[in-house]
């Protein structure tokens, strides 16, 4: 599963902080951060939905995080 969120994390240390507090406390497979982007993209891969566990620890830490979009990763195409 995918999960894109819009946060203001704008800055490398604030990156790494953010990435280390959600790889130790959650299931997460991979993080990835935008800080080009004009909404700091935030997307997370993992094993199952846990957008609600990375908004309440990025606010619990003082960031804002919104999520955007959530998608399986494996979407299965219709059998002929």
């Amino acid at each position: 599963m995918i999960e894109v969120f819009k946060t203001n994390i704008t800055d490398r240390n604030s990156m790494r902080s953010a990435s280390k507090v959600l790889y130790q406390t959650l299931n997460i497979t991979n993080v990835t951060f935008d800080l080009k982007d004009c909404n700091t993209i935030l997307k997370i891969e993992s094993d199952t939905n846990c957008n609600q566990i990375v908004i309440e620890k990025l606010n619990n830490w003082g960031f804002e995080c919104e999520l955007l979009s959530t998608r399986l990763d494996s979407i299965s195409a219709p059998s002929t």
